[in-house]
């Protein structure tokens, strides 16, 4: 958490500010409702429903974070890890809003669609 925040909160380039309730408040929301929910709820879902070990079809995945990676790459190689992160984001809540709005757990009878929506969560 502490590596993250100083990623994401001062920038390399400039001076920032070290604020505890700010790192605790990036730890709670981000990493742990943002990111971390995110990941448990396709994780205990696909568990639940197909076991432990995920087959994914390729052919399944429709997002395509191939401008994501680039745009990042790009952002780390010119210090700006905390753009980097601002991207990143972008997409984490992206990935949030699909998920959502696909609503896997309410997908009982078509197991193809089930799959490709976990899959797209847990690989896009």
């Amino acid at each position: 958490s502490f590596r993250y925040y100083m990623l994401r909160a001062i920038p390399a380039s400039g001076n920032g500010a070290f604020i505890l309730s700010d790192l605790i408040q990036r730890h709670h929301s981000e990493l742990g409702n943002g990111f971390g929910n995110l990941l448990m709820r396709m994780v205990k879902l696909y568990r639940k429903r197909c076991g432990d070990v995920l087959e994914v079809d390729p052919a399944l995945i429709t997002l395509n974070f191939e401008k994501l990676v680039s745009d990042m790459t790009e952002m780390m190689e010119a210090r700006e890890h905390n753009r980097a992160l601002d991207r990143l984001w972008l997409e984490v809540n992206a990935v949030n809003a699909y998920i959502n709005d696909q609503a896997p757990w309410g997908i009982k009878e078509d197991e193809a669609k089930f799959k490709a929506v976990i899959a797209n969560g847990v690989y896009g």
